[in-house]
């Protein structure tokens, strides 16, 4: 298994990946590289979890330590006003 992404030298190659998603009828495009979960596609978790957001106008969400934003980014353009 390679290091974490924000490993101060990392010894793996550059695996550049990119995900195109729709989520309620919104376009998204994440990109990742080596050392990220789930790098070529959403996990079910996460697809999941998707499935089950509920995000009110100006609300605040902490998205810390996940990935590649999947579910922060998602959430803070479903918000319109809130901040994550």
């Amino acid at each position: 298994m390679s290091e974490q992404y924000f490993a101060g030298k990392p010894k793996s190659r550059r695996r550049p990946a990119e995900i195109q998603i729709a989520v309620r009828g919104q376009s998204f495009t994440f990109r990742t590289d080596a050392g990220v979960f789930s790098r070529k596609e959403i996990d079910r978790g996460t697809e999941l979890l998707l499935t089950a957001l509920e995000v009110g106008p100006c609300e605040l969400i902490l998205d810390l330590g996940c990935g590649y934003g999947t579910l922060g980014i998602v959430a803070a353009r479903l918000s319109q006003g809130g901040h994550v």
